[in-house]
């Protein structure tokens, strides 16, 4: 995968020479715990300056791309783009050994033209598509699955894309994260080849009033999210009780946990649709449903 030249002076994507990624036995990938500290929940979505480095890595191998892909759960259902896809391997990768449709999204016209010569020796035309254009600004709204190889301080300019594609698009990026925005998996084949993946959460962050459907007499309170990516914090607030603090909240694509503690622990489970979040509380005797409509952001 390689970004467009012209991208490069408007400092969104690294140039590099056309990625063949080498050809390597599959291995089995470790699966590396993220031990940032998390950075406190807010409505903003970060600052470039602890990504701004200027790194190097390792072209990614044939057994990188196909454990990160792996990991994305990949199937003939998905759309995969490249960002950047220079000589075209990974869409090729995505069609051959996943079934997806892999979509090549580059600026240089030869090297676009290349990548589908390459595609036609492998007879795998129906399952990719090579476009010219500037990967920064490209329509991502039909991919299901994103690759990109660049610099966190390249990839932090792309986030606020990322965060308005639909929720449970999964991202990867080979060899680079993406700043503060820490990853849910993150993958070694070997020394010196990684693979990050993100999961798009769904937008949480704001007031919802919450119905607990329990007997005749449903129960409501408030529930006041801020967050940061996929990570929720807030507190729930109910008439004449002390307000009571969210805890261990994540976003899973349009799943949403948290926990709120107490004399007894309350677990709350739950899809987000919009500005609908509907699920169960759970105290561990019994399960409760609730419903939550977002009357403020």
């Amino acid at each position: 995968m390689r970004v467009a030249r012209a991208m490069a002076a408007a400092c969104a994507f690294i140039v590099h020479a056309p990625i063949g990624y080498a050809a390597q036995a599959p291995g089995t990938p470790a699966v590396v715990p993220e031990n940032r500290a998390a950075a406190p929940a807010t409505a903003d979505a970060g600052t470039e300056a602890d990504a701004d480095r200027n790194e190097v890595a390792p072209t990614p191998t044939d057994a990188l791309v196909e454990a990160a892909l792996r990991a994305a759960r990949v199937g003939r259902r998905d759309v995969v783009f490249d960002l950047g896809s220079g000589d075209g391997r990974l869409p090729i990768i995505a069609a051959m050994r996943f079934g997806a449709m892999g979509v090549g999204v580059e600026f240089d016209g030869d090297v676009v033209a290349s990548a589908r010569r390459r595609a036609e020796a492998e007879r795998i035309v129906d399952r990719t598509e090579y476009r010219q254009a500037d990967p920064f600004s490209a329509d991502l709204s039909k991919a299901t699955v994103i690759a990109f190889h660049q610099p966190p301080s390249h990839n932090v300019k792309l986030r606020p894309k990322f965060l308005e594609l639909k929720p449970g698009t999964r991202l990867i990026g080979l060899q680079f994260d993406m700043g503060d925005w820490v990853a849910d998996e993150h993958l070694v084949t070997e020394p010196n080849q990684n693979a990050y993946l993100w999961i798009v959460p769904a937008s949480v962050a704001g007031t919802w009033r919450v119905r607990l459907s329990e007997g005749r007499a449903p129960r409501e309170f408030n529930l006041h999210v801020a967050q940061r990516y996929q990570r929720i914090e807030g507190e729930l607030r109910a008439p004449g009780v002390p307000a009571e603090p969210v805890r261990l909240g994540m976003l899973r694509g349009d799943r949403v946990t948290f926990l709120v503690p107490g004399e007894v622990d309350r677990s709350f489970f739950a899809q987000v649709v919009g500005d609908v979040m509907s699920g169960t509380m759970s105290d561990g005797v019994r399960a409760i449903r609730f419903r939550a409509d977002r009357i403020a952001r």
